[in-house]
């Protein structure tokens, strides 16, 4: 019997020491039913081209103001005190085939983590020479402090 309580003492100790570490933050992903897309395209509907950039937007009259310098599409009504908006730009890019999109959203305890992908046509691919400036407005459930995370992906044509 001493044994068991001894093995059992261990472990809970152990345990124990593995939750007081001062980097341990609670972590869940979230589905992308907490992240909606709300306005994309690969060009703008000015004409003119950025640079890459992302930007959050926490009021309905800031996300309108720069949806129009994007599309022509009628801003959407949010939320604002559940929600906050995303834009993620890819700037000017040389050729088609180049996309941005939310893969992931990931809810800590102070903090949410977006990750964004960037998708680029790899030196196999037959793209077309034009300019195009790939964007994106993300709804997002949360009033955290959002944090971004790029990721590159570089699509393989050799198929």
């Amino acid at each position: 019997m001493k044994k068991v309580l001894k093995v059992l003492f261990l472990l809970i100790f152990t345990l124990s020491l593995q939750a007081c570490g001062s980097d341990a933050q609670a972590s869940s992903i979230l589905a992308s039913g907490d992240f909606i897309s709300l306005h994309s395209s690969t060009y703008l509907s000015s004409g003119e081209y950025t640079n890459k950039r992302s930007e959050i937007f926490i009021d309905q009259l800031d996300y309108e103001n720069e949806l129009l310098n994007y599309s022509n599409d009628t801003a959407l009504t949010i939320d604002f005190t559940e929600n906050k908006v995303l834009l993620v730009d890819m700037g000017r890019r040389p050729s088609g085939g180049n996309s941005i999109s939310v893969s992931k959203l990931e809810n800590f305890d102070q903090y949410a983590l977006v990750t964004v992908t960037l998708s680029v046509p790899g030196d196999n691919c037959g793209t077309a020479s034009v300019l195009t400036n790939p964007f994106e407005f993300i709804q997002i459930a949360t009033q955290k402090e959002i944090l971004i995370k790029e990721e590159i992906i570089f699509i393989d044509c050799a198929s």
